[in-house]
């Protein structure tokens, strides 16, 4: 499966591969660039509908990859512990939007330093540098949080060619933690 964004946010396809990876749908990928980049580069484009067999009828059966996803609690146990935090949390957003507000014991790591203009993934040599530079071990296991996990969805894709250790998304991100 291929999941893209035909419009300018050009986020939404990477949501969709982690949200699909998260329910157990590994064999997923995304169109690096989303539609808007591959009409640009003349490829192909066809209307062509699938067969979705069996999933088409509602039939997928899907299995919640519990190592994809953090939850609310989980959160909240991660910021009261300053001594034993056993993985990465970073936050995606831009530094004036952490600055107004974050998880304790969160890292600041836009997700521009991963992602071009245009939302492609910038080449596997320039994320593994950013990472290391921010001092990310990516042999430990990451959480990445942002507004909505939908700019962390992103983050989680330039990771996966990288990281070593578990990648997952706090999904409820910063919308749900500051409520609670």
């Amino acid at each position: 499966m291929v999941c893209y964004d035909t419009g300018a946010m050009q986020l939404f396809g990477y949501r969709a591969a982690w949200m699909f990876q998260a329910m157990g749908h590994n064999n997923v990928s995304v169109l690096d660039g989303g539609l808007p980049k591959w009409n640009a580069e003349g490829r192909p484009v066809d209307s062509f509908l699938p067969n979705f067999g069996d999933a088409k009828n509602g039939n997928f059966d899907y299995k919640l990859n519990e190592d994809k996803i953090k939850l609310l609690q989980e959160m909240k146990a991660f910021a009261k512990n300053e001594v034993d935090r056993t993985y990465h949390l970073l936050d995606v957003r831009i530094p004036e939007q952490f600055n107004a507000g974050h998880i304790e014991g969160a890292q600041n790591f836009p997700m521009s330093l991963v992602l071009n203009v245009d939302k492609s993934l910038k080449p596997v040599d320039v994320r593994k540098a950013a990472f290391e530079s921010a001092g990310v071990d990516l042999s430990k296991n990451i959480t990445l949080s942002c507004n909505t996990g939908v700019q962390a969805s992103a983050v989680w894709c330039a990771l996966r060619d990288l990281a070593t250790g578990s990648v997952s998304v706090y999904d409820g991100s910063w919308s749900e933690y500051s409520k609670n």
